[in-house]
């Protein structure tokens, strides 16, 4: 009897530890396969990273490149901006110097004032292609934004009021914009209100005088 009990507890220590053991068995299991989807999804992580640090490394080249052209951009166009600055000074410097042979020739050499006139005519056009505009054209009315009163002569026949009557330099507009103003003389005609009236003009214009020939 006594050996029975003895093994009937043995036998049911052995299901009982059996038991334990297949359960623990199967918890190893499990956290195997949580250990196993965790190093998959650390590893997919992982690669995330590698992809995200290698896109951030090209936006960063790419945004260095993109910096560099714009600095050579804007090196090239502050060239250009000199260069035409440059390019317009001379075009001032020869413009006056053919006006200043014009004006030496007329009334000595006429063959000579007309060959002038033909060289002004042939560089219209490359004026024009420029975006060069003369301004200050004798009999022409005066536009104080266009001209500069340095002279106001009286006249005593109406229609030349408010006329250019000599252009002692000659003004343009490159591209549509004033870039110097022609100085120029123009007729008055009447009372001193009349020349009055180009006084206020000026002043209010840069503030040049003007002298006043009878």
């Amino acid at each position: 009897m006594f050996w029975n009990r003895k093994n009937e507890q043995t036998a049911a220590l052995e299901a009982r530890m059996e038991a334990g053991l297949e359960a623990l068995g199967q918890k190893l299991s499990e956290g195997n396969t949580q250990l196993a989807d965790t190093a998959r999804v650390l590893d997919q992580l992982q690669r995330t990273v590698r992809e995200q640090g290698m896109s951030i490394e090209d936006l960063l080249e790419e945004w260095s490149g993109r910096n560099t052209a714009e600095e050579e951009l804007r090196t090239r166009l502050n060239e250009c901006e000199d260069r035409e600055r440059h390019l317009l000074a001379l075009f001032e410097a020869y413009q006056e110097q053919i006006r200043n042979l014009k004006r030496f020739a007329e009334g000595r050499d006429g063959e000579w004032a007309a060959q002038i006139g033909l060289m002004e005519q042939s560089l219209e056009h490359h004026r024009q292609m420029c975006g060069i505009s003369l301004t200050g054209e004798c009999g022409s009315t005066v536009d104080y934004d266009l001209h500069e009163v340095i002279e106001v002569i009286d006249t005593a026949l109406p229609e030349q009021d408010r006329r250019i009557a000599d252009v002692y330099h000659v003004g343009y507009l490159y591209q549509g914009k004033v870039r110097t103003k022609a100085k120029v003389a123009v007729y008055a005609f009447g009372n001193t209100d009349r020349r009055t009236e180009h006084t206020t003009k000026e002043e209010k214009g840069d503030g040049h005088g003007y002298s006043h020939r009878d």
